[in-house]
């Protein structure tokens, strides 16, 4: 004789039951299905979509839904499914010492063993889709060794296990300095205030998928490690500085410069460079300028040189202090005629970018950007504005965008 049936009392046990049954259908669809299924709850990681907000390496980092995750752990056909989509995005942690006893080397960081475990059970090489590095802490002195080789062992042991077609390295920026194997002055560092700066590197995905091999086997320096279509640099903001008498003469420890000397690019593919400064000084912007020369002749470039429009930061008085708000927006109005200047001057040097500006979004700068002295003075040296933040170079013959 059948016992008593158990019917759920509860919304808990309804909804518990419910999603049972739910699961066991769920089970039975074919794997293409469940694929089709789980893209949905796939999404970017968030150093994607932060890369524009003030650098953060927990908010850079942190994802607070795991939606993926939480799917795997339903049934053993379940996580054999989602496994692979679980190591998409790659995030490595590492702890700065350095101290006048202790000189921080990435190829000797303490992490380093337990990442080369990890990848060394790893394999899944070309599952990975990005790769973030947050270095955590501060340097306090001047690097001793050469800054060529101190990360040689880092990045070999990455890209001996996986392929990355990003990289992001969120770090301060005299230990970003050490990972990507560049100088960079930082003897002002304390005038700007910046802990972490972040730098992206991206390959062309269609060559990554193909395996491509290192073109430059184990060189010492990360810019040259790869052909890179793409590289992305924020400084975050430089506010502090305007409270310091005569600011224009604090250089940033923006290490871009000197970056894009040592970078191999993927000249086979569209390349792009993107630059976030919130209120950099003119100065400092003509220092990085100067080397807009060293991009590849076809390259597009995006630039924010100011706050999101929704920021508070100017109402701010813990971030304002003493600046003053004319200060800054003088010196924006300054970076601007400097950048337009330089694109300029460079097109006689075959230099043709795309350039678009993030700040156009300030209904009260479209008017001055595009102005004969500032952006809209690349529209009598071959460029058009396409739309409402952006200028592409015009075929001189043809007439319209190339």
């Amino acid at each position: 004789m059948r016992g008593p049936v158990h019917l759920p009392t509860t919304p808990h046990e309804q909804v518990r039951q419910h999603l049972g049954f739910l699961f066991i259908k769920m089970d039975a669809l074919p794997d293409e299905l469940k694929l089709h299924i789980i893209s949905y709850l796939d999404c970017a990681p968030p150093s994607d979509r932060r890369f524009f907000d003030e650098p953060n390496p927990r908010a850079l980092s942190s994802l607070r839904d795991q939606p993926l995750k939480a799917l795997s752990l339903v049934s053993r056909r379940w996580h054999r499914i989602i496994k692979p989509l679980l190591f998409h995005y790659l995030v490595f942690h590492l702890h700065i010492l350095d101290d006048e006893h202790n000189e921080w080397i990435p190829s000797r960081a303490q992490e380093l063993p337990q990442i080369r475990h990890f990848l060394g059970k790893f394999d899944r090489r070309h599952h990975v889709k990005s790769l973030l590095v947050c270095a955590h802490g501060e340097i306090y002195g001047s690097l001793r060794a050469d800054i060529a080789s101190v990360s040689t062992d880092f990045w070999s042991a990455v890209f001996y296990s996986i392929e990355p077609a990003s990289i992001k390295v969120v770090a301060p920026p005299a230990a970003l300095a050490r990972l990507a194997g560049s100088g960079g002055y930082f003897q002002h560092a304390w005038a700007f205030e910046q802990s972490y700066h972040v730098l992206e590197l991206r390959q062309n995905v269609s060559l990554t998928d193909d395996g491509c091999a290192d073109p430059f086997g184990t060189t010492e320096n990360l810019m040259a490690r790869r052909r890179w279509c793409h590289i992305g640099y924020n400084e975050g903001s430089s506010l502090s500085a305007y409270n310091l008498y005569e600011y224009q003469h604090y250089i940033s420890p923006c290490v871009l410069r000197h970056l894009l000397e040592r970078a191999s690019w993927d000249t086979n593919t569209a390349t792009s460079l993107t630059y976030v400064a919130i209120f950099p000084t003119s100065e400092n912007v003509l220092r990085f300028a100067r080397h807009l020369a060293l991009l590849p002749t076809q390259c597009h470039i995006t630039f924010q040189l100011a706050p999101e429009p929704t920021s508070t930061i100017l109402h701010e008085p813990e971030r304002m202090k003493r600046a003053q708000p004319a200060d800054l927006w003088v010196e924006l109005d300054r970076t601007y005629r400097v950048l337009a200047g330089f694109l300029v001057h460079n097109r006689r040097h075959k230099l043709r970018p795309s350039v678009k500006s993030r700040d156009y979004r300030w209904k009260a700068l479209v008017e001055t950007l595009d102005d004969d002295e500032h952006l809209g003075a690349l529209k009598g040296h071959g460029w058009a504005k396409t739309d409402g933040s952006e200028w592409v170079p015009v075929d001189p013959i043809k007439h319209h965008p190339v």
